[in-house]
């Protein structure tokens, strides 16, 4: 009992993530002991946005109003638009009509925040801008046809659902991140190819770095209405990776740092 209230979580107005879960993966070919051995780092892969020469614009102020939500607000809006370009095969979301400043949103990491987005590479979904807002969302769907990714997208809808059902109404904040924080490491392993760094990665292959389970845990979080800060901005990342290789064994662990 004493052991479980160590690793409850200290949800504060900066969400004071959680305590530390191991778990051991087994090597499947054993290093010479003379043999060096090169560690695999845990790095976060940022996209940044790409400047849209054509599309530089000077918004008026009859034009409507900046956005300003909050980032899950903003995140929330432009996944329902991603998505439906994907279902109707198109490659571009022009984003211009939301005012939506660079200086103000980072969407450096957008590309691997919803588990509808593709993971083979971290680099299919790109923000572009203009002067100080962004223009637009370029577009690559490895999912196949329109038919293709809609059946990717009901499978999405299950995983989630069925994520979604284990915590309840009865449940404080910190349990239910605690449910979600312990599904993700006991349902998904670290990806020692280090192809995976999107949340569709650890929630849909079942596989993914520490910046998947990172993105994975904010989104589900966020969809229970435990919003998180934008601790990827900047050098905040709280699933960081520890590794030890003693008899070709690696140990790895995916743990919280407190956001200061």
């Amino acid at each position: 009992m004493e052991r479980r209230k160590k690793r409850i979580v200290k949800l504060t107005a900066f969400l004071f993530l959680l305590a530390a879960s191991i778990f051991v993966m087994p090597q499947k070919a054993f290093a010479d002991e003379n043999e060096d051995i090169t560690l695999p780092t845990g790095d976060i892969k940022p996209m940044e946005p790409q400047q849209d020469e054509s599309g530089i614009d000077t918004y008026g102020a009859d034009e409507g109003d900046e956005f300003s939500g909050t980032e899950y607000e903003l995140y929330t809006v432009l996944e329902n638009r991603v998505k439906e370009a994907m279902l109707a095969g198109n490659e571009w979301v022009s984003i211009k009509d939301l005012k939506i400043r660079r200086d103000t949103y980072d969407l450096s990491f957008y590309y691997g925040y919803s588990p509808y987005f593709s993971s083979d590479t971290y680099n299919r979904i790109i923000a572009w801008y203009g002067d100080a807002y962004y223009t637009g969302l370029r577009i690559t769907n490895t999912f196949g046809t329109p038919e293709e990714t809609k059946q990717i997208f009901n499978a999405v809808d299950e995983k989630l659902a069925s994520i979604y059902k284990l915590v309840n109404n009865s449940m404080t904040d910190e349990q239910k991140a605690l449910v979600i924080h312990d599904y993700l490491v006991s349902h998904a392993e670290y990806d020692l190819n280090y192809k995976n760094y999107t949340s569709y990665g650890v929630l849909m292959d079942g596989r993914g770095v520490c910046q998947s389970y990172a993105l994975a845990y904010m989104y589900i979080l966020n969809h229970l209405g435990i919003e998180n800060p934008p601790w990827l901005n900047g050098s905040v990342q709280p699933w960081g990776i520890l590794m030890d290789v003693p008899l070709a064994v690696p140990t790895i662990l995916c743990y919280h740092k407190t956001r200061k």
